[in-house]
């Protein structure tokens, strides 16, 4: 006889008196089961089969794309195939952090807005209404519109590649239909006179730039009076102003050749002495801006073409300057670099202080009518003054106002 399995039958049931039946006392025979072991039984059939369908349910999950696995292929893909300058993948990696990352630089931790909101949420289930919802929230912070349409436009290039065939083929974008906040115009530029560059450039010599540390600051906490110093200590800080001093010199030079030619901070950097050719007798010079530094890195200049700079005569007398140091002066080496001979370090001129009561008393809005600085020796012919060289185009006047509201910048050394 083939083996059967547990049975509920009469033959475990006595007759109750009134018609019906009753468990018979005693242990049920193996492979039968009363009422009582059929409900056990039961709760545990339908925990296994809860738990098996939990795993099921996990694992098809897993295979599902979620925000925070869509943005980082899209970062990836922007590094690799679109080769992105570093500084623009900088940007887009703070903006898609994990909530509560310490900064790298400053206290405090990031907030994360994109990863806290959708960083679990399965990409094809975000809807328009909730990404719409979304950005009100940011409103209802205190965000400016510029900067909710930068989390805007974030997420709507990583859904845009989302939706391309050879990814994932994402049938909606949900932030395509939500609406763009409407920006202030901007500021008209503020062009900067060639007095007011040449004040700044003598703050910069006397290290007016430079962040105050020691005793000189305010917030000071250590003793009042300083300890004796003996010989070499002596001898050691004055070596230490003696070359403080000729960064300084070095840095005015910089911003004189920032301001007189219009190229971007990081072109500067990059600029070694086999892309200055001077111009005989010294009436000025030409930058072959062929790199530049985004991020840290050494890359193709923005548009990823190599372009040819004039410069007038005073920023081309800044760079005969610069070149009689004495030392890194070879083709190869840096125009503007540090005493170890390394570039530098442009990541703290990215927070440039625009704020008047941080500037130098030379380059305030009312800095010609209280402040009247010697002419300089030479004719300052500046790119956005009016006796400005014909070969002067928009796009480098542009890039000059730019680079003048940046004033006063903290050391970019390592």
């Amino acid at each position: 006889m083939a083996a059967q399995g547990p049975r509920l039958g009469r033959a475990w049931l006595d007759p109750d008196g009134e018609g019906g039946w009753r468990k018979r006392r005693g242990r049920t025979t193996e492979g039968w089961i009363d009422e009582r072991t059929a409900r056990v039984a039961a709760a545990e059939a339908i925990k296994t089969a809860a738990g098996e369908a939990a795993k099921a349910a996990a694992a098809a999950h897993a295979k599902l794309i979620t925000v925070r696995r869509l943005a980082f292929e899209w970062l990836d893909w922007l590094e690799q195939v679109r080769v992105r300058h570093p500084s623009t993948l900088r940007d887009h990696w703070h903006l898609l952090r994990e909530p509560g990352d310490a900064h790298k630089r400053e206290t405090g931790t990031t907030s994360g807005r994109i990863m806290a909101a959708f960083g679990d949420t399965v990409a094809e289930e975000l809807t328009p209404k909730a990404a719409s919802a979304w950005l009100r929230q940011l409103d209802d912070e205190g965000l400016s519109p510029r900067n909710v349409n930068k989390h805007r436009q974030t997420m709507r290039a990583i859904f845009a590649y989302g939706q391309r065939p050879d990814t994932h083929a994402m049938p909606l974008n949900p932030f395509a239909a939500t609406d763009k906040r409407r920006e202030a115009p901007r500021a008209t530029f503020d062009f900067y006179e060639a007095t007011e560059v040449e004040a700044l450039a003598r703050a910069c010599e006397a290290g007016a730039h430079r962040t105050v540390r020691g005793r000189a600051n305010p917030d000071h906490r250590g003793p009042a009076t300083p300890a004796p110093l003996s010989r070499a200590q002596k001898e050691a800080q004055a070596a230490e102003r003696v070359a403080r001093a000729a960064e300084d010199r070095q840095d005015a030079d910089l911003f004189r050749v920032l301001f007189y030619s219009g190229v971007r901070l990081g072109e500067v950097l990059a600029l070694r002495w086999d892309d200055v050719p001077f111009l005989v007798d010294m009436l000025g010079a030409s930058l072959h801006v062929r790199r530049a530094v985004s991020a840290g890195v050494e890359k193709e200049p923005k548009g990823r073409k190599a372009r040819r700079v004039p410069l007038p005569r005073t920023a081309a007398e800044a760079l005969a300057r610069v070149g009689a140091r004495g030392d890194f002066t070879t083709p190869d080496d840096y125009v503007f670099c540090n005493r170890f001979d390394r570039r530098l370090d442009g990541e703290a001129s990215d927070r440039a202080t625009t704020e008047p009561s941080r500037r130098p008393a030379c380059v305030t809005s009312s800095s010609t009518a209280s402040a009247t600085p010697p002419a300089p020796s030479s004719p300052a012919r500046c790119r956005w003054s009016p006796s400005a060289t014909s070969s002067a185009t928009t796009t480098s006047r542009r890039r000059t106002a730019t680079c003048t509201r940046r004033s006063m910048r903290r050391r970019w050394r390592r």
